[in-house]
């Protein structure tokens, strides 16, 4: 069993992998607020040029 427990975690990490996005792939659609607190939608923005940056703020963002 043991020797079987590195095979089935390796087939799970490739199937997670598998559904993550890659380079040169579309976004998925998305809405989140901007500075100012306005309601942002990925599709809004099509044709144009988006920095997505994703960061943890101190204490979990509150």
């Amino acid at each position: 069993m043991a020797r079987s427990v590195p095979a089935i975690i390796e087939r799970r990490r490739t199937k997670e992998m598998s559904r993550m996005i890659k380079e040169g792939d579309p976004a998925p659609d998305f809405t989140t607020l901007d500075h100012t607190g306005n309601e942002v939608r990925l599709s809004d923005l099509k044709g144009q040029k988006v920095w997505l940056w994703f960061f943890s703020s101190p204490g979990g963002g509150n």
